[in-house]
């Protein structure tokens, strides 16, 4: 007989769906951009519980509750009963010990010989010596006071005198390498001069005055030393290129001359004429033209 049979007396809830599914696909579920059925597989929406079956008794196939068989006995297993052959977990008898003794003065040790010492430690040069075994502290006492503390005393003096302070170490190194305290120089000296270079070049450059002066929109006049000065320069410059435009002027001329000999007297009366009418032009367009330079500048 089984455990639970259903119970024969139960009936279906009124209201109950047995056509409804308890779960149904998301409606609003939609499927990945990224999604490939050939790699992914066929698409499936994630099941969510169905909405119809929220306030009612409940949906899908119904089946009665189960409950305690009364006619179930349980599996059948014969009654256990003393076993006539059990005799017990086997263990060796126990004899009486033939080296077995009972120490009456357990502190009263035999004399020591020698001492073992188990160190690890990454430093070498390690010495012990003067091991005392003792069971007394008054005697350790004493013999610290007479023996440790005045070898320890003389130790200490002896590493502190023995060791080197730093400026010691260089003045020695120099001895054999002289040229080192030129390296001492340089490491000392160029920290300090970048130091001076890099404060005093950051002071702030000396302000124009230029423009602290007020601007105006009045048209200041140039003064009497400047206009004077300028005007003697302009003489000077106009003087220069009349020179040299009458030195190009002889050069031409005499050239004229000497390639008009064979002709006739007429040609070379109106060869003169005609030079000697464009070098009265020439002579005048250089004062005009310097006058109206004169006119811009002082403008």
């Amino acid at each position: 007989e089984p455990k639970e049979i259903p119970d024969e007396s139960a009936t279906i809830p009124s209201g109950w769906l047995e056509d409804e599914a308890p779960m149904i696909a998301d409606p609003a579920a939609v499927q990945p951009v990224d999604w490939d059925d050939e790699i992914d597989g066929t698409w499936e929406a994630p099941r969510i519980d169905n909405p119809a079956c929220k306030d009612i008794a409940g949906c899908g196939p119904w089946t009665a509750p189960m409950v305690p068989n009364p006619a179930y006995k349980g599996i059948w297993r014969a009654p256990l009963v003393d076993n006539p052959n059990y005799r017990g977990k086997w263990e060796p008898r126990k004899i009486p010990n033939p080296e077995y003794f009972e120490e009456t003065h357990p502190y009263k040790l035999t004399p020591i010989g020698n001492l073992a010492l188990e160190l690890w430690s990454m430093v070498d040069s390690i010495v012990f010596d003067n091991f005392l075994i003792t069971s007394d502290q008054s005697i350790a006492k004493q013999y610290a006071d007479q023996i440790w503390y005045p070898k320890s005393v003389l130790e200490g003096q002896a590493i502190s005198a023995a060791s080197e302070s730093v400026i010691d170490a260089i003045v020695k190194a120099t001895k054999d390498r002289p040229w080192l305290w030129a390296v001492y120089l340089i490491a000392i000296l160029l920290p300090i001069v970048i130091l001076v270079v890099f404060c005093w070049s950051r002071k702030s450059p000396v302000k124009s005055t230029d423009g602290i002066k007020k601007k105006t929109d009045e048209v200041e006049p140039d003064s009497t030393e400047q206009q004077l000065s300028s005007g003697e320069h302009d003489e000077e410059t106009e003087e220069i290129e009349i020179d040299e435009q009458q030195m190009k002027r002889n050069v031409t001329s005499t050239a004229g001359k000497d390639a008009l000999e064979n002709d006739d007297e007429g040609q070379a009366e109106e060869a003169t004429a005609t030079e000697t009418s464009e070098n009265t032009n020439q002579s005048s367009s250089p004062s005009a033209s310097s006058k109206s330079r004169r006119r811009l500048r002082k403008e």
